[in-house]
């Protein structure tokens, strides 16, 4: 297949590049049906030796990707430093997921990630899907934290990113991720669970009770306990009999000081 690449020969499709489509790169759709179906997916609305504009990917990664997508090797450390972050885009973008772990793999292989580049790494791994060489650009935050956050705008680069900075707070802590976050369901306090046992009871107490003609309803007063409002020593008290009384006992006990005192 990669004479196919080479020659072109009984190629179907054709993808240009630039404002103006001064290149072009021709393809065979069978390829990319088996190859790279996300690919193939933006042929399907063409017809037969028609071609497809391809933005925002260089040319020199596209035909890296469309290489690999045929059977070729993988890009060699020159060009891996020079376009690497493009193949990945235009590999993630594609579908082509065993290239972008080729290119990750030669990024950690080269030692490519220090204090200048290692957050700019952390945020272009995160945007790409990029679990190893995340990783890889964390561990070395984490081996160098002041050196890294003593770059200028640093700390600027993960403000719009908060689940990457507790990402990384967490493996700085080394704990999981979602430790951090509260419980969905939070298990009740002791005092909550006792006042709803007591409801409870005294809610099946209630229930017990029959309605009816001369009977008391559940939550409503019966006819020997009328609210009533009553004023004691200056006091307006509304409630039923009983807490009248104990409200009477209480300031009864209050006013006998004061009496002796007087006399």
């Amino acid at each position: 297949m990669l004479n196919l690449f080479y020659s072109g020969e009984r190629a179907d499709i054709s993808f240009e590049f630039g404002h103006f489509r001064q290149t072009s790169i021709r393809a065979h759709k069978f390829i990319l049906e088996t190859n790279a179906p996300a690919l193939a997916r933006l042929c399907e609305c063409v017809d037969t030796s028609a071609t497809v504009h391809i933005q925002d990917v260089s040319v020199e990664a596209f035909r890296f990707v469309l290489k690999y997508i045929y059977g070729g090797s993988p890009p060699n450390q020159q060009d891996v430093l020079k376009y690497g972050k493009e193949i990945i885009e235009a590999a993630n973008r594609y579908g082509v997921s065993s290239l972008k772990l080729e290119i990750e793999r030669s990024f950690i292989e080269l030692r490519v990630v220090d204090t200048s580049n290692c957050l700019d790494f952390i945020c272009f791994a995160q945007e790409n899907s990029c679990t190893a060489l995340k990783e890889y650009a964390i561990s070395y935050l984490i081996a160098r934290p002041q050196d890294v956050m003593n770059v200028s705008d640093s700390a600027e680069r993960l403000k719009d990113s908060p689940d990457l900075m507790l990402e990384i707070l967490c493996a700085i802590m080394k704990i999981e991720p979602e430790t951090m976050s509260p419980p969905k369901n939070p298990k009740p306090t002791k005092w909550k669970s006792l006042l709803s046992r007591k409801r409870s009871k005294g809610g099946k107490k209630k229930n017990k009770k029959k309605c009816g003609k001369g009977k008391v309803t559940p939550g409503q007063p019966g006819p020997h306990k009328k609210v009533e409002r009553h004023q004691i020593a200056g006091t307006e008290l509304l409630g039923t009999d009983t807490i009248r009384k104990e409200a009477i006992k209480v300031l009864q006990l209050c006013e006998e000081p004061r009496r002796t005192s007087s006399q």
